[in-house]
């Protein structure tokens, strides 16, 4: 005999009501533990693959080189496979002859090195070995320069094209161990951005065309300009 028929057969219906409405709540909470379990499965599963993608869309970055320092700007790579030493011969895959001068860093997006020069029509005082103090050449003559975007093939090393963003005089001296292509350039994959120091900041298509497609003036500074443009993206119009 059941234990509701014991309790009718007593004559008591208010402990039979109660076992049953007991009986329902641990029904209730049995079957909230089970969807909160499918739940937390399916939580887990998302965040799995999340990671994996994440972890995928990181190695696909950091494939690239797109400002100064590398991706997030931090300077570091997961890549192994890298020499510890080099010299004018050892470890060398390539080499170019680039004109002008230029301090600014490299940059890498897929197969496409980017970088940036200013080729003086005139001569350039020979750089110099030691400290800084005594570098200042604020009477120094400024010819004429050309500010230009080198791309190179990053296999073979080979110019695939190059772009003058500006030519004129320096609008302000420079220090005999900087340069007027300081200005590492940055690069989302489909524009390149460049900087030249109290002069403008001026975005070029990577591929394509090379016209320019726009240029943004900037603040004179007393000194050659060193900073690097954020990416940004950039359209027909403007900057956005």
């Amino acid at each position: 005999m059941s234990l509701s028929r014991v309790y009718r057969a007593l004559g008591l219906p208010a402990l039979v009501g109660a076992n049953l409405a007991l009986r329902k709540r641990q029904r209730d909470f049995a079957k909230a533990q089970f969807i909160e379990s499918i739940s937390l499965l399916q939580a887990a599963v998302a965040t799995t693959l999340c990671s994996g993608l994440n972890s995928s869309n990181m190695l696909a970055r950091e494939a690239n080189w797109p400002q100064f320092r590398g991706p997030g700007a931090r300077g570091i790579t997961t890549n192994t496979n890298l020499p510890d030493r080099w010299s004018a011969s050892e470890n060398v895959a390539w080499k170019a002859e680039i004109p002008g001068r230029g301090w600014s860093s490299p940059i890498a997006w897929g197969e496409c090195v980017f970088l940036t020069t200013a080729v003086n029509s005139g001569a350039s005082e020979p750089p110099k070995k030691g400290l800084y103090i005594g570098g200042e050449r604020p009477n120094a003559p400024r010819p004429e320069h050309e500010w230009k975007v080198i791309c190179l093939d990053l296999p073979s090393g080979k110019v695939q094209w190059e772009h003058a963003v500006h030519r004129g005089p320096p609008p302000g001296p420079t220090h005999v161990k900087n340069s007027y292509a300081s200005e590492t350039p940055v690069t989302d994959g489909q524009h390149v951005y460049v900087c030249v120091g109290n002069v403008g900041v001026f975005c070029l298509r990577s591929c394509g065309p090379r016209g320019l497609v726009q240029a943004a003036g900037t603040r004179t500074r007393s000194a050659t300009a060193g900073a690097r443009p954020l990416r940004r993206c950039c359209t027909g119009t403007g900057y956005t």
